[in-house]
């Protein structure tokens, strides 16, 4: 994965709650609410914790039979609409 090896950061402001296999996000400062489909969601809390995009492909390779290639685009794409929506640091 040519993924960057820095770590992604949530905003302060965001917080989560999990329903089920999903997630809602909240950002407190714009009121914006977001919802996550399962695999959203488990990037989420990889993010949360502290880890890198190709950690979170590791982890999630272990989890999901999906091809490498797509997972590493999927993270890819959802990192970046959470950075387009502003809810990373």
């Amino acid at each position: 994965m040519p993924a960057t090896m820095s770590t992604i950061w949530p905003k302060e402001s965001i917080k989560s709650a999990r329903l089920g296999n999903e997630m809602v996000l909240l950002d407190e400062t714009s009121g914006l609410y977001f919802g996550l489909n399962e695999i959203a969601s488990e990037i989420w809390s990889r993010i949360q914790s502290g880890k890198n995009e190709g950690e979170i492909c590791a982890d999630l390779l272990e989890e999901f039979a999906v091809p490498r290639d797509v997972l590493e685009s999927d993270i890819r794409a959802f990192v970046d609409q959470l950075r387009a929506a502003k809810l990373l640091i």
